[in-house]
């Protein structure tokens, strides 16, 4: 029996594996004499940490195209120019689940240069780490870097709601989203669920814990039940809105004397289609419950309610005028 298959792959342990993993990176990332010798001391420390390393080597492609008599770690660190994205394949493959979360950061491992995005009509989620959740909105777009030191959003445009209250985890650095010249901070030991909007206009909304806003005008803490506008000068509370704003993770507009000119425009965020809206109509105001996903039964909901009506060509071209 070789050395390989001493140990059956089901047999390893998942830490070893992410050690072994995290060896790899290093190496293939920024490799030196030092983190070569560390690896070789990792390696003879015991059966299961070599087989976990030959697991993750025959895992990488690049790699396995050599010849095994030239598998040294110098060649390793030498032809080897992977980026952190395919790292994270490489987990996947290895078959981490990624739910030691702790492990990765402490090594200084990151999330890097990755752009997540929602087309028109989606509402995507994401898990960002074991203690981030995010749910992108239709038509956004945001770039993730998280690293050990800090962990950024950039929310490019769009609307997102990002939820550190799954996991209580206090070593963790603060998630930071940066917006329209707006900085907005959550920390692991006062987590919270919040909405962050950058349409048109933004606004926060925030749904569990407390947030800080900053900008050029100062900074403010935004508690539970809040919901905030702002612009690059300023910040101000609203007291209420006309409709409920994280109602999108359900699918759902639900609105609350909102003007029909404000409603068609976010019905038609989720929707490949031409309204008009008579001038007459613009300021009538609409409440109700609306599918987001099905735009010609919203409008035939406001038909049951409003003195109007609507005529649609193939279902991209809708107008609406007084009945």
């Amino acid at each position: 029996m070789t050395r390989a298959a001493a140990v059956q792959h089901d047999d390893i342990p998942q830490e070893i594996i992410e050690q072994a993993v995290l060896h790899w990176v290093k190496l293939a990332d920024q490799s030196d004499e030092k983190k070569i010798y560390l690896c070789q001391q990792w390696r003879q420390q015991s059966e299961l940490h070599e087989q976990a390393w030959l697991r993750i080597q025959a895992l990488d492609q690049d790699f396995t195209a050599l010849p095994a008599e030239h598998k040294s770690l110098a060649m390793l660190s030498n032809q080897h120019t992977t980026s952190r994205r395919s790292a994270l394949k490489l987990f996947a493959l290895a078959g981490v689940t990624m739910g030691s979360a702790n492990l990765l950061w402490q090594q200084g491992w990151l999330i890097s240069d990755s752009t997540l995005v929602a087309g028109r009509g989606q509402i995507n989620q994401h898990q960002l780490s074991d203690d981030v959740h995010l749910t992108l909105n239709s038509q956004t777009e945001v770039a993730i870097d998280f690293t050990a030191q800090a962990r950024i959003i950039n929310l490019h445009q769009g609307e997102i709601i990002l939820d550190n209250s799954v996991l209580w985890a206090k070593h963790l650095p603060p998630v930071t989203v940066h917006f329209a010249g707006q900085a907005l901070t959550l920390t692991s030991d006062n987590p919270g669920k919040v909405m962050i909007s950058n349409y048109d206009t933004c606004m926060i909304a925030v749904a569990n814990g407390q947030v800080s806003l900053a900008n050029s005008a100062g900074s403010v803490v935004i508690e539970k039940g809040q919901q905030w506008q702002l612009t690059a000068q300023q910040i101000w509370q609203q007291t209420q809105l006309n409709y409920q704003p994280m109602a999108w993770l359900k699918g759902l507009l639900i609105a609350d004397n909102m003007r029909l000119d404000q409603l068609l425009a976010y019905l038609n965020r989720y929707h490949y289609a031409y309204i008009s809206l008579s001038d007459s109509l613009a300021a009538v105001k609409v409440s109700g419950v609306y599918q987001l996903n099905n735009l010609d039964s919203a409008l035939q909901v406001l038909t049951r309610t409003l003195p109007i009506a609507i005529s649609s060509r193939a279902s991209v071209w809708y107008s609406v005028n007084p009945a």
